[in-house]
């Protein structure tokens, strides 16, 4: 993805020290039914008692849109283009208005 770039997969998976998982932690017991505000603080406090687990499964179980588990690349990509498209589309029609109010053939667009 980035060129130049190398991974350490082990390097990564040393540096994933068990008080990154709190939020994990944190919202699981949510899910189970406890109160936010109270496991929150719990948690928060005792983070030397928050147990490490497998990075992989942590980043597959983040699915909202933009978490690690789902970037959501491709939809912002898809955004980017029609954009870009739109923003061409409105140059050539400005030119063109331009060009018809100048009385020119032609107008340079200077890009920075």
């Amino acid at each position: 993805m980035v060129d130049g770039l190398t991974v350490h997969e082990q390097n990564l998976e040393a540096a994933c020290t068990p008080e990154l998982y709190a939020t994990d932690l944190v919202l699981e017991r949510v899910a189970k039914g406890e109160n936010f505000r109270d496991v929150y603080r719990d948690v928060g406090l005792n983070l030397d008692k928050v147990q490490a687990i497998d990075p992989k499964v942590a980043i597959q179980g983040r699915s909202g849109i933009g978490t690690t588990g789902n970037l959501g690349l491709e939809e912002q990509q898809a955004r980017i283009n029609t954009l870009a498209d739109v923003c061409e589309n409105r140059l050539t029609e400005y030119q063109a208005v331009y060009q018809n109010l100048c009385a020119l053939e032609a107008v340079a667009l200077v890009d920075y």
